[in-house]
């Protein structure tokens, strides 16, 4: 892996902030993880019926039945285009409207099913024209009920307060999506990158809502010294426009690519937690080995991940922050089912 490569890695894994706590985070994800799998079961028959084509019938008369030619065995190249493709980033899996509110019983006896059934017989969500893509329980007597839109969610927010006495309802804080500018040269400043995506790509964003967002979030090592990449949050409308694309940003035309919001922890190649927080051993990156991925002395011997050793799989050599690893793809889809990705 290259050392700017690295340098970013470690960037990222600083980066912290989720949209809801772990708990409404974790049992959220639940449903939606369900729905990349079924998305990725779906590509994998895809690829089996496109490299073995559709199944020969049984001939009637075995006079007439024909011999198959006997394929040649496809180089590792070859055989490693014929796998499945996962999502080019888990947003294509969970871009969905996500709008929740928490809803919670006071009443410690009270139950999650106690607040669904409370809701239900208060609040006619028919009658008010809100539309809910998802109800989760979790513990503690809460309920989060994800809506269609900003509206919806205002809507059944007032609706819950004016009807439901027994139970309080609040909006959980909106996370919104991450693009990574590649090569953005060093003496530009936050505000000028900020006003360049708006103002010089007017082609790829067309009218945009008046409250749209850019912010900048970091800069990371590019592949000079004058150059950084740099992290934005963006609104969802801007996300889906330039995601992808490549944006004029002052006297550049730069690559602007989808930036997963998971955080790794840099001291036990964890997940969801701040190294400053982290109460386990420390894991290199690299080589799994008990010493910081930054001072690793191995960085030239074959990788090993920390996670799948745990776990005792047997895959291919990556490091704990590949994103070919399915505890980083399991993570990345439960950091980005807090995000609005439209």
């Amino acid at each position: 892996m290259k050392e700017a490569r690295h340098e970013e890695v470690m960037a990222i894994m600083h980066e912290q902030g989720t949209a809801l706590d772990t708990e409404v985070a974790l049992n959220e994800i639940k449903e939606q993880i369900k729905e990349v799998q079924t998305k990725i079961q779906e590509n994998a028959k895809a690829t089996s019926v496109v490299v073995n084509g559709p199944k020969a019938k049984k001939p009637d008369d075995p006079s007439t039945a024909t011999v198959a030619p006997i394929a040649e065995p496809k180089s590792g190249n070859q055989s490693n285009k014929n796998k499945p493709r996962r999502p080019s980033s888990y947003a294509e899996a969970l871009s969905k409207p996500n709008y929740a509110v928490l809803i919670e019983s006071a009443d410690p006896r009270k139950t999650s099913d106690d607040v669904i059934n409370q809701v239900k017989q208060n609040v006619n969500v028919i009658d008010l024209g809100i539309g809910v893509n998802r109800v989760t329980k979790i513990r503690n007597q809460k309920v989060i009920m994800a809506c269609g839109s900003q509206e919806e969610r205002r809507a059944l927010q007032e609706a819950i307060r004016q009807k439901c006495t027994q139970v309080s309802a609040r909006s959980t804080r909106d996370r919104l999506p991450q693009i990574r500018l590649v090569g953005v040269v060093n003496s530009l400043t936050d505000e000028q990158i900020e006003k360049a995506v708006i103002s010089q790509n007017r082609h790829l964003l067309g009218s945009l809502p008046p409250n749209s967002q850019v912010r900048t979030l970091r800069r990371t090592k590019g592949r000079t010294q004058e150059i950084k990449n740099v992290i934005l949050e963006v609104s969802p409308p801007i996300w889906k426009a330039v995601q992808g694309q490549k944006l004029h940003i002052g006297l550049q035309l730069v690559p602007a690519v989808d930036q997963s919001p998971l955080t790794q922890c840099y001291k036990c190649m964890g997940y969801n937690h701040r190294a400053a927080e982290c109460n386990e051993q420390i894991r290199c990156g690299h080589c799994a080995q008990e010493h910081d991925t930054r001072v690793c002395p191995n960085r030239n011997l074959t990788p090993q991940c920390s996670n799948c050793k745990k776990a005792k799989r047997d895959l291919e050599p990556h490091p704990a922050y590949s994103q070919d690893c399915p505890d980083w793809q399991k993570w990345d889809g439960i950091a980005r089912a807090a995000v609005l990705y439209c």
